[in-house]
């Protein structure tokens, strides 16, 4: 855990000093000026933006090794001259945002970075992090973006600008092993936010965005516990859906005269989660919504043209690796293919995987040309039979909430017309962010419907489903207003409590208090491809981080461009 925290508070601590820097940055360059400083919290999350950007960007001309995170730390140092030098407004803002915290928010927050921690320490819960996701991440600390990667093995060519960064700060240099915790990091940053919200409760009043923010505290822990010390992409997808349908709705309660720190938020953050997964592209119509308008409004077609241009420019090197790793321009959608390069990945093996993909999200373990011959009213039923009971519930109620608020509103309406707007408040200003959470529901569910990449949309609809239910009936509720607070942060620490008592592990919890558990590694074998040879996996084609470079299986059609593994790779 000693490790863990001192990584954690470096990565951290860089996240700031980077994310101040970007913020000011991308407040020049889009023309907008905030009238208040940006909090530590929003400051903390930009800063994955730069961050991811860099690190992805060094990755296309050299291995992320120690001359980057040399590089990373005096890039830190001199935007910190900057900020004391020039923003030294935001530093005391920062401070002042510590003091004054209500007794409970301290006790949750605490209890949320505890089992935070002792998460971060477990062995990587995702299958996908010892089949593809360690050995990516080893090649981009090893060798710069090599072209044709993807012709050794196609999920190589899945390219999330998740691992240039968990590469960035892994530490592998210093022969301890590849450390795996910005999914921690970036759990802890959120689990801080989602606290904020509860303080707001205590200190500002009700309002739904709180409850929203607050609501998602015990959730991370339900939805994503198994993933804090993976390097997966759920996570950071799931969380910062989160945390932008929520900033999202903050606008809509307290919109600013003119665009603010939120509305940073609110281009940046989908941009950066769409090159971490390309399934996350739905929420750029969040983006759309919220900004063309008011951007048309303050800055003319100009800062449109700006904006879109500044989102180019974050997505160009994810755009570049792609085009080097694989020959397309979005692997494995091939709608876009412009290029023809000698290492190009097959175009027919490319469709069979986009295929495979929808197929294995559906049902797994059947023959990908049955599952998608099914028409929708076929696998649909048996889909959901396969769900277990809360799944199942969750869907059901999720299917039935948009015509129980439209008869409730139809009734309302027509018994009295006079208050209506008043009491069905709740689902009206928050009618924008339905519409767009429920798109990316039907978009999930009629391309990738495996759960656990929909945890992002789904618990979000479920919980603006419970919040506007509750909120429906807040007239009744109001005199218990001043206890529910204290009550659910009372909960919280106990289901937080028992979460921490579940993940403990006494039996490895010596060993963990200095490093956290490896990568898991099992057996391989020597396997040959067309003039070199390689490890292959032995059992349930994980790899792990060692030995290197593995693969589940070898192709015999698969030849070296050069002399080495970072000439590439081409098919023959």
């Amino acid at each position: 855990m000693l490790a863990v925290l001192l990584i954690g508070l470096y990565s951290a601590l860089l996240l700031v000093i980077y994310g101040a820097g970007f913020l000011a940055l991308a407040a020049r360059v889009l023309r907008i000026k905030p009238e208040q400083p940006p909090s530590f919290i929003q400051v903390s999350l930009a800063g994955f933006v730069p961050l991811v950007w860099l690190t992805s960007l060094i990755s296309i001309f050299r291995p992320v090794d120690k001359p980057v995170a040399i590089g990373l730390l005096l890039g830190a140092i001199a935007i910190s001259v900057w900020l004391f030098l020039r923003r030294r407004d935001w530093l005391a803002g920062w401070q002042k945002g510590f003091s004054g915290l209500h007794p409970l928010t301290l006790l949750t927050a605490a209890a949320a970075l505890v089992t935070t921690l002792v998460l971060a320490t477990l062995k990587p819960g995702n299958s996908d992090t010892g089949l593809y996701h360690a050995q990516a991440i080893r090649w981009i600390e090893s060798y710069a973006a090599v072209p044709g990667l993807g012709n050794l093995h196609s999920r190589f060519a899945y390219n999330s600008n998740w691992f240039p960064l968990q590469a960035g700060f892994s530490f592998a240099f210093l022969d301890l092993r590849s450390f795996h915790l910005m999914g921690a990091v970036l759990t802890a940053l959120c689990l801080a936010w989602f606290t904020g919200g509860l303080q707001d409760l205590f200190t500002k009043g009700h309002s739904f965005s709180r409850w929203m923010r607050f609501a998602f505290l015990p959730l991370t822990f339900y939805v994503l516990a198994s993933e804090v010390s993976s390097t997966g992409t759920d996570l950071p997808v799931t969380l910062l859906t989160w945390v932008i349908l929520c900033v999202w709705i903050e606008t809509l309660e307290t919109p600013a005269e003119g665009l603010d720190w939120r509305h940073l938020l609110l281009v940046t953050l989908p941009a950066l989660l769409v090159s971490i997964k390309l399934s996350a592209f739905p929420l750029m119509l969040v983006t759309a919504w919220v900004l063309l308008p008011r951007l048309r409004k303050a800055g003319g077609w100009s800062a449109l043209w700006l904006t879109a241009a500044f989102t180019l420019l974050l997505w160009a090197p994810w755009l570049a690796r792609n085009v080097i790793l694989s020959g397309y321009l979005a692997y494995p959608q091939t709608a876009v293919d412009v290029f023809d390069l000698p290492w190009k990945m097959p175009l027919k093996g490319v469709k069979d995987e986009a295929d495979w993909i929808v197929s294995w999200a559906r049902f797994p373990r059947m023959d990908k040309e049955q599952v998608l011959a099914m028409p929708v009213t076929q696998w649909a039923p048996m889909w959901f039979d396969d769900l277990t009971k809360n799944r199942q519930i969750i869907l059901l109620v999720l299917a039935a909430a948009p015509l129980g608020f439209g008869l409730a509103a139809l009734a309302a309406f027509a018994l009295f017309r006079k208050h209506f707007k008043d009491w069905f408040r709740p689902f009206t200003l928050t009618l924008p962010v339905w519409l767009a959470t429920y798109a990316g529901i039907l978009f999930w569910f009629f391309s990738v419907p495996r759960y656990r990449f929909g945890n992002g949309v789904l618990m979000a609809g479920l919980v603006l489903v419970v919040l506007c239910g509750i909120g429906l009936f807040r007239a009744w509720l109001r005199p218990l207003a001043r206890f529910v607070p204290l009550a659910a942060a009372l909960l919280t620490v106990a289901y937080l409590s028992m979460v921490l008592f579940e993940s403990a592990e006494p039996k490895t919890l010596n060993a963990r208090l200095w490093l956290p558990a490896d990568y898991v590694n099992l057996p391989t074998e020597p396997c040959n491809f067309g003039d070199f040879g390689v490890s292959c996996a032995t059992q349930y084609q994980q790899c792990g981080y060692n030995p290197f470079p593995c693969v589940p299986q070898s192709f015999p059609n698969v030849f070296l461009r050069g002399k080495s593994f970072g000439d590439g790779f081409e098919v023959r």
